[in-house]
């Protein structure tokens, strides 16, 4: 069901994939949102792609029931006599849910991944449209209101890691370079449990990064013209989101 698009985004369901589709079970989630071409064009749901647009009681529900889950986890993989296990969220839309998140988790630390976003706002585009290609019978191309659809959702994560990353201290927050992490991903690891006092990885994940090796380049190719947008028209739009990594602790004006 997944294979073909595996050069895009590898997805199987039982492996990792982005604690999103938590919230998406729950309909909580953008990404109800952006389900369908009808689904993204509909005004209804558009309250979804924007967190703090909801009210206190739903995002605490939602978080509410995230931690839930995660806590069943943990019970799950806690031995006799050992403490809970650390849980690894990945999940690109927790960029804007910081300030509940931390709530929600007291003591928890915050890896940002940095990708350029100039390369990953067109290889999210090209995923929307392949699943929707899967999915919906006769659909080929975005139109320009779907294009733009989905290209706030993006804006609003990078410039929602921007700001938040101001109220995380450097003993809260790493920031990875998404090139980096490619290049060498069990020292990338490493440094980061180094850097947040987590001291060394547990034999079971250290057994595993001396497995690792360099990504390869994948074999899916995109570009912004394929959608109507180009480079210089997308990092203007973009401003300091689009070259800027975050900087724990910076003091930096909200665009909210």
């Amino acid at each position: 069901l997944f294979s073909p698009l595996d050069d895009i985004h590898r997805l199987r369901f039982a492996e990792i994939e982005e604690d999103e589709f938590v919230l998406w079970g729950l309909f909580a989630s953008h990404m109800a949102a952006n389900d369908t071409p009808r689904a993204a064009a509909s005004a209804a749901l558009d309250g979804l792609r924007d967190f703090d647009r909801w009210s206190e009681a739903a995002r605490d529900a939602a978080l509410g029931y995230y931690r839930a889950v995660l806590t069943k986890a943990a019970h799950r993989e806690a031995r006799a006599g050992a403490p809970p296990p650390w849980m690894l969220a990945k999940n690109p839309a927790f960029t804007y849910k910081v300030a509940a998140l931390r709530e929600a988790f007291p003591g928890a630390r915050f890896v940002h991944l940095h990708r350029d976003p100039l390369e990953a706002i067109p290889s999210r585009l090209s995923l929307v449209r392949a699943i929707w290609r899967r999915r919906i019978p006769g659909f080929d191309e975005m139109t320009p209101a779907q294009v733009e659809t989905v290209l706030r959702d993006s804006e609003r994560t990078y410039r929602a890691g921007l700001e938040n990353a101001a109220a995380l201290g450097p003993e809260e927050l790493v920031v990875i370079d998404y090139r980096a992490l490619r290049a060498d991903p069990a020292g990338e690891v490493r440094r980061t449990f180094d850097r947040l006092g987590l001291g060394r990885p547990d034999a079971r994940l250290a057994a595993r990064l001396d497995t690792l090796r360099p990504a390869r380049p994948s074999e899916h190719h995109y570009a912004l013209e394929g959608f109507g947008l180009t480079r210089e028209g997308l990092a203007a739009r973009l401003g300091e989101a689009a070259a800027t990594p975050p900087d724990p602790g910076a003091t930096r004006p909200s665009s909210r």
